[in-house]
């Protein structure tokens, strides 16, 4: 399902399109967000290595850069 979402890390946040219950199990919660992104809220991504994962389809990179707050957003409310 798509929603709307914001997210946010430390003072800079940013609204963005996102798939809620993609269908895979993980050991915790985890957000997958684009590079630019990632770069927008501030994270260093330089010298980060990628982890191959597997998806639908086949095999993706992805870093692990740190924690994010994440409230679904709608026309007439957002999460706490």
């Amino acid at each position: 399902m798509r929603v709307m979402v914001e997210v946010r890390k430390g003072g800079a946040s940013a609204r963005a399109p996102a798939v809620a219950n993609s269908g895979y199990e993980a050991e915790e919660a985890e957000v997958h967000l684009p590079l630019a992104l990632a770069r927008r809220l501030g994270f260093n991504l330089k010298g980060l290595a990628g982890a191959r994962c597997r998806v639908v389809g086949g095999f993706t990179s992805a870093c692990i850069v740190g924690e994010v707050l994440v409230r679904v957003v709608t026309s007439d409310r957002r999460t706490p």
